[in-house]
């Protein structure tokens, strides 16, 4: 029909917007999951440990992590070097580097590292 295209848009965009994710360690099988504004690692599966991935505007490579059950995002809060580990932390949103993350395979890898 002619007036079709007037519902069309791009399901990739949709649903990765819908799309709800446990970030799991692949060794341990543990959750990241939030408690207020620290991250954990735990057996917990509600929704402390679901996240949410938020695409960046105009990007097709960035994003930013939404907690479910706190609306908070996962931010890189201290990396003491590049062989040391990084301390995250869940906290409103700010859209600072941050916050930027991006999927690569089964990793999400922060902007932070990159740079």
């Amino acid at each position: 029909r002619k007036d079709s295209k007037l519902f069309s848009f791009d399901l990739t965009q949709y649903f990765l917007l819908l799309a709800i994710y446990e970030i799991k360690n692949i060794q341990t099988g543990k959750s990241l999951a939030a408690k207020k504004s620290k991250v954990i690692i735990s057996d917990v599966s509600g929704d402390a440990a679901k996240w949410q991935w938020v695409p960046k505007e105009n990007s097709k490579a960035w994003g930013f992590i939404k907690n479910i059950k706190y609306e908070k995002y996962l931010t890189v809060s201290k990396c003491p070097n590049k062989r040391s580990p990084c301390t995250l932390k869940a906290i409103k949103f700010n859209g600072k580097e941050e916050q930027h993350w991006r999927k690569w395979d089964t990793k999400i890898i922060s902007k932070v590292w990159i740079f």
